[in-house]
C-alpha cells in the first residue's frame, strides 16, 4: 500500500496542487492545504479499504480539506460546485 501512495502521489502531486489553488486561489493557503492533504493521507492510508479506490479518496480528502479552510473564515464565499472532481 505505501508503494502505490508514494506512486500515486508523485503522479498526481501536481495535479492536486493545481486543483487546490484553482480553489482558494491563493498561493500561500493552497500550499498548507496541500500539506495537510499529504499528511492526512500519510496517516489515515490504513482506513482505505480498497485500493482502486485510492485516487477518488485523495480527491475526497483534498476537498474536505478545502472545505474546511473556507469554513475557519480564511475566504468569504464557497461554492459546493467548485469542488466536483475534474474529468
Amino acid at each position: 500500500m505505501k508503494t502505490e501512495i508514494n506512486t500515486i502521489w508523485i503522479d498526481l502531486n501536481e495535479e492536486f496542487y493545481k486543483f487546490i489553488l484553482g480553489k482558494t486561489k491563493d498561493v500561500k493557503a493552497s500550499k498548507d492545504i496541500h500539506q495537510e492533504v499529504f499528511l492526512k493521507v500519510q496517516t489515515k492510508i490504513h482506513q482505505l479499504k480498497h485500493t482502486s479506490k485510492l485516487t477518488s479518496w485523495v480527491y475526497q480528502i483534498t476537498r474536505n480539506t478545502i472545505v474546511d479552510y473556507f469554513r475557519k473564515g480564511n475566504n468569504k464565499n464557497l461554492s459546493i460546485n467548485d469542488l466536483e472532481i475534474p474529468e
